[in-house]
């Protein structure tokens, strides 16, 4: 789903090089799905992927398998071995995959590629870290939403479409100000929640194009869901301070007057942030 000019920009120095690589993304980016875009463009397309899912491997038959077995991924040669979810190995284990990738040369016999997801605004991984500097992996850090909303826009159109192929619909896109609000939202669940998002949005839209204030309503209850457990009450966001069981016509005012206040009193800059004109801005403050 993302653009190809995107994975291009990323992905120079994958291409460049048989060194290992090392793929992090916040959750909810699908960093899986980048990597196998990878692999279709890569030399190595016509031979074998071997995905090891990490999440699997503390089954002691599988483990044994993986380091023992003549079948193993561990023991080919021209393969592009996938290592997934490395964070979640015993720290045993994951010492001697790791001694036993560098101490076999098998990263010289095959493009390894490991992939670790971590969590929003996290720093970086303790398991990235080690990998990176035993193995002198080149990093490919796929940048969350909220860095390439330029995107968005083209990723919001290709769902669509995805979406009126499964529900049987003819939805033509999203009026603009409702593209505007999907750009400026930050996105903490990052792709995974754009997808459900828009999916929802599909689901229940019934016009040509998918209306401002269905996805205005829907990004303010996403906020919501995405504020921290213990959030106190006087912390002003519109998770706190708005009443759902109200009208719509409300609800949306108290969204204005809140995200005015925030700036300030800058009726200019809270129009750009809610992606509207300052005269459907003073519309809702007024109504």
């Amino acid at each position: 789903m993302l653009p190809q000019t995107f994975v291009e920009a990323l992905t120079k120095s994958f291409f460049s090089s048989h060194t290992p690589a090392f793929i992090l993304g916040e959750r909810g980016m699908d960093t899986q799905k980048f990597i196998e875009m990878l692999y279709i463009q890569s030399e190595e397309q016509n031979n074998p992927l071997a995905v090891i899912d990490c999440s699997r491997l503390e089954n002691s038959r599988n483990w044994n398998f993986l380091m023992q077995d003549m079948n193993s991924p561990l023991s080919d040669t021209g393969t592009t071995i996938y290592i997934r979810n490395i964070d979640l190995l015993s720290e045993i284990h994951f010492q001697e995959l790791i001694y036993t990738i560098k101490d076999t040369d098998l990263y010289k016999r095959n493009r390894i590629i490991f992939e670790l997801a971590h969590a929003h605004k996290d720093a970086y991984p303790e398991r990235y870290l080690s990998v990176r500097d035993t193995l002198n992996c080149i990093t490919i850090e796929i940048p969350p939403l909220r860095e390439t909303r330029e995107y968005i826009p083209h990723m919001a159109g290709l769902l669509t479409g995805i979406f009126n192929v499964e529900y049987g619909n003819e939805i033509a896109g999203f009026e603009p100000d409702a593209l505007n609000l999907l750009q400026n939202y930050d996105w903490p669940g990052n792709y995974t929640q754009l997808k459900r998002v828009v999916g929802i949005l599909a689901a229940t839209t019934e016009e040509p194009y998918i209306r401002t204030r269905d996805v205005r309503y829907l990004l303010l209850d996403e906020h919501k869901k995405f504020q921290p457990a213990n959030l106190p009450s006087s912390a002003g966001t519109a998770a706190v301070a708005l009443d759902l069981h109200k009208p719509l016509d409300q609800i949306n005012r108290k969204i204005v007057e809140i995200v005015v206040e925030e700036e300030n009193g800058n009726q200019s800059a809270a129009a750009r942030r809610l992606g509207i004109s300052r005269t459907t801005l003073w519309r809702l403050m007024k109504s």
